[in-house]
C-alpha cells in the first residue's frame, strides 16, 4: 500500500512540474535560464549537504556551493508554490523568510558564515530576480512591508512628499493633514519592495500611475542622502510612475551663511570616492566637503518651500 502511495505521489509530482513547465512562457524560462533558476520537484530548504553540493556547486568560488544561485532557486521555488500551487502566502518579512528557508539551508550545506551578512545577499538575489531579471513581484510570495505604517496617499496624490528618516513622519503626516498631499517616510535607504507595496498602494485607489508626479525630497544634504533620493526615485519609475519632477527641500539658501557655518559638519572618511564625486555633482558647501543634516533647518521654512512649489499644482492630478 505504502508503495502505491509513493508511485502515486511520485507521478503527481512529475505531472505537476510538466504542467509548470508548460505554463513558462519562452521569455520568461529563457530568464529564469540565463539566472540559473530551475524547477525541483524537492524542497531545496529540506535537501541534505550532499544533494545541495550536487546541485549548486557550479560557478562556486569561495564556497563549495554558489550561494547565490541557491538563494535565488530557493526564491523563485518558494514563489512559484504560492502562484502555481496555491499555498498560502508567506506569513512574515524577509527577515523571517531568511530565518524559514535560508539560514538553516546553508548551515546544512556548511556555508553558513556569522562574520559576513548573508542576509544582505538574500536582499540582493531578491532584487536581482525582480528588478534586474523582472520575473517576479515581492507580493508574489506575500512579504509583510515594514514601511506599511509611514505612508498615507492624499487626495493631492500625484505630489509626493517623502522623507529620508522614519522620526520625520509626524512632520509628513500635518503636511498631509494640511494640504492633501501624498507623504512616506522611508526609514534609511529605500527597499525595493516599500516602494512595490506603495505603487500597489495607489493602484488600488484607481490612480493613474502613467501621468505626471512631482516629487519632494526631504534627506540629508550629503552624499548618503542623495543615494537615498536617486534610489527611491528609480524605485517608482521602475514600478510605472515614469514621468516625475523632483524638488529638494533641504536647500542651503535657507540658512544664513552664519547658521550654515554653525550647522554643517565635515562628510566622514572612508567613502572617499562617493564624497568626491557627490562634491563634484553638487559643489558641497562652498566648495567643501561638508554636510548638512535635514534637522539642521527648521521645519516651517522646509514648509513654506514646499507650499510654494505645490500651489499651482493642487487640484490638477488626472
Amino acid at each position: 500500500m505504502f508503495r502505491i502511495l509513493r508511485i502515486f505521489l511520485v507521478v503527481f509530482i512529475s505531472f505537476q512540474s510538466v504542467c509548470f513547465a508548460q505554463s513558462i512562457k519562452p521569455q520568461l524560462r529563457a530568464k529564469l535560464r540565463k539566472e540559473g533558476v530551475r524547477q525541483f520537484e524537492l524542497p531545496i530548504h529540506d535537501q541534505n549537504k550532499e544533494w545541495l553540493l550536487e546541485n549548486f556547486s557550479q560557478g562556486a568560488t569561495k564556497y563549495p556551493i554558489n550561494i547565490n544561485l541557491l538563494l535565488r532557486n530557493i526564491i523563485w521555488q518558494q514563489r512559484q508554490e504560492r502562484v502555481f500551487d496555491k499555498k498560502p502566502l508567506f506569513d512574515g518579512n524577509i527577515r523571517s523568510f531568511w530565518y524559514a528557508y535560508i539560514k538553516g539551508t546553508l548551515a546544512e550545506a556548511g556555508v553558513l558564515n556569522p562574520d559576513f551578512d548573508q542576509y544582505n545577499s538574500l536582499i540582493k538575489q531578491l532584487t536581482k530576480l525582480i528588478k534586474d531579471a523582472d520575473v517576479m513581484r515581492y507580493k508574489d510570495i506575500g512579504f509583510m512591508d515594514d514601511n506599511k505604517h509611514r505612508k498615507i496617499i492624499g487626495e493631492n496624490y500625484h505630489i509626493i512628499v517623502f522623507a529620508e528618516k522614519e522620526g520625520q513622519f509626524p512632520f509628513l503626516m500635518r503636511l498631509n493633514k494640511k494640504y492633501g498631499v501624498t507623504v512616506i517616510s522611508l526609514g534609511g535607504v529605500p527597499s525595493l519592495l516599500s516602494a512595490e507595496y506603495f505603487i500597489d498602494d495607489m493602484k488600488a485607489k484607481g490612480i493613474d500611475v502613467r501621468q505626471k508626479f512631482y516629487l519632494f525630497s526631504l534627506v540629508d544634504y550629503d552624499p548618503s542622502g542623495s543615494v537615498v533620493r536617486n534610489s527611491f526615485v528609480d524605485h517608482l519609475r521602475f514600478y510605472g510612475i515614469k514621468t516625475v519632477e523632483v524638488f529638494d527641500l533641504v536647500r542651503l539658501d535657507l540658512l544664513t551663511e552664519e547658521e550654515l557655518n554653525k550647522r554643517k559638519y565635515p562628510l566622514p572618511k572612508g567613502t572617499e570616492t562617493k564624497n568626491k564625486n557627490w562634491l563634484k555633482k553638487t559643489n558641497g558647501i562652498n566648495g567643501e566637503l561638508y554636510g548638512l543634516e535635514t534637522e539642521a533647518l527648521h521645519p516651517k521654512h522646509i514648509e513654506e518651500l514646499l507650499v510654494e512649489k505645490i500651489e499651482p499644482l493642487m487640484g490638477k492630478q488626472k
